[in-house]
């Protein structure tokens, strides 16, 4: 893979994880871990993220703002969406917001590489 993705997680071990398997898969990862630090990210940054890979639930929330935020500077970005809950019960909370990929925690290198080829193809 190539280019830029955005990840916003607000688990720790979940967000090194990400960044270091983006970077074996050959992307960039830049890391936000709530809605402040994504705000900071996206006003301070110059990069075009090709994806974003979004937590359901960020600080015990929805992560529907933050989706939001994202969307308002990239308007046409493929989201793939993350969940320690089976994709039904995630989008329970969260409502439609237009993802091309979901991948239950905990997942496989390979099963992401999988979902973030597919979503980036979609878009």
């Amino acid at each position: 893979g190539a280019g830029d993705i955005l990840v916003l997680d607000d688990d720790d071990v979940t967000r090194l994880v990400l960044q270091q398997v983006l970077t074996r898969l050959g992307y960039t990862a830049q890391v936000a871990h709530d809605d402040v630090s994504l705000k900071e990210l996206l006003g301070n940054t110059t990069v075009q993220f090709a994806l974003a890979i979004v937590d359901v639930m960020i600080g015990g929330r929805p992560c529907n703002a933050c989706i939001r935020m994202i969307r308002e500077r990239f308007a046409g970005i493929p989201l793939v969406l993350t969940s320690g809950l089976d994709e039904a019960s995630a989008m329970r909370s969260l409502g439609d917001c237009g993802h091309k990929g979901f991948m239950q925690k905990p997942f496989e290198v390979r099963a992401l590489a999988d979902v973030i080829r597919a979503a980036l193809r979609t878009s």
